[in-house]
């Protein structure tokens, strides 16, 4: 997390190109940053808002509390905060 608070402009370009990044806690996967996609629905907060209050979102998304966040930047949403899913 602490990684994601220092590095999230670099990680907000790399997920716009279409990257998704896998966010660690102690070294296990808990969240994901991934694209926008248009139709799905979240808590929007404002990048900078984010980064003041990351380990509270994350906290929601674990607890489920909350299902997603969209991140917006200038009032456009651009990126998403969701939950980790184990693939298989």
């Amino acid at each position: 997390m602490s990684a994601l608070r220092a590095s999230l402009s670099e990680y907000r370009r790399r997920v716009l190109r279409g990257e998704s990044i896998v966010v660690e806690y102690y070294g296990s996967p808990v969240a994901v940053l991934k694209p926008y996609e248009t139709g799905v629905s979240g808590v929007e907060l404002p990048l900078t808002q984010f980064r003041d209050q990351m380990r509270e979102c994350w906290e929601k998304l674990d607890a489920g509390v909350v299902a997603a966040y969209v991140l917006t930047h200038h009032g456009q949403p651009q990126i998403l905060f969701v939950p980790y899913e184990e693939e298989g």
